[in-house]
């Protein structure tokens, strides 16, 4: 998937975002999708030895190895190969050694732990391929350093937010939040309104790779973030 020609075709068909939307919901949805703009074409956050926690938000499949649908991707898939990476180059970083030579081990002794809390049957999928062995075998990562919270019955991201366990949270000198690019601008914003519990000092967003936007979702996101300002879902819009 193109990014610059979704972006083409994003502005195109969102450039009055609704005749009936008012003039400041246009503005601000313009100014949503500047966001992502930014992001897409902007270099990724370099690692850093204080990244003590890869946060992994949890995409629409249901688990990672599910075949993604025709023409679309697997982000869950994405997100977490994202993580990977991360993880193992904060551990090449510490260890002062090429990113292709970090071992499991030394993931394990020295890497930044990946966290998961997505809905029940999203967590019990990764604890089956836990069990399989499929993140060993897939991609030389421990399944030792993969942390999955209970089985809380979250239904959506402000869950993710609201119900994230302070033991998690505790001690961590930086949290990389990673997720698509589309969900990054709505994910600033379950901060602002959490920020008591998570300190926004501490995370670092990033966007999974292959940076991609479809179309469809990317319209939905930049539609739904005024949509939740004014039902109390996220922190009303700051006035300029």
């Amino acid at each position: 998937m193109d990014t610059k020609a979704n972006l083409i075709k994003i502005n195109y068909m969102g450039e009055n975002f609704e005749n009936l939307a008012t003039p400041e919901e246009r503005e601000e949805r313009k100014e949503i999708l500047q966001e992502m703009k930014e992001t897409a074409y902007s270099e990724s956050p370099s690692p850093k030895e204080d990244w003590d926690l890869v946060w992994v938000l949890s995409g629409p499949e249901k688990s990672l190895a599910d075949a993604p649908k025709s023409g679309k991707r697997n982000e869950n898939k994405d997100r977490f190969e994202t993580a990977f990476e991360i993880a193992k180059k904060v551990t090449a970083l510490k260890l002062g050694k090429e990113y292709e030579e970090i071992t499991e081990k030394e993931i394990i002794s020295s890497g930044p732990d990946i966290y998961f809390n997505g809905s029940d049957d999203e967590n019990d999928a990764l604890r089956v391929l836990i069990k399989e062995g499929f993140l060993a075998k897939n991609y030389d990562f421990p399944a030792e350093k993969v942390i999955i919270s209970p089985n809380l019955k979250l239904k959506h991201t402000g869950d993710q937010f609201e119900k994230i366990e302070e033991t998690v949270l505790a001690g961590k000198r930086k949290i990389v939040i990673v997720s698509s690019i589309y969900h990054l601008p709505r994910i600033r914003r379950y901060l602002k309104r959490h920020q008591g519990k998570i300190d926004p000092e501490k995370i670092v967003l990033y966007p999974a790779d292959p940076r991609e936007m479809p179309v469809g979702k990317t319209l939905g996101e930049i539609k739904k973030i005024p949509r939740y300002e004014k039902e109390g879902i996220l922190p009303p819009k700051d006035k300029k």
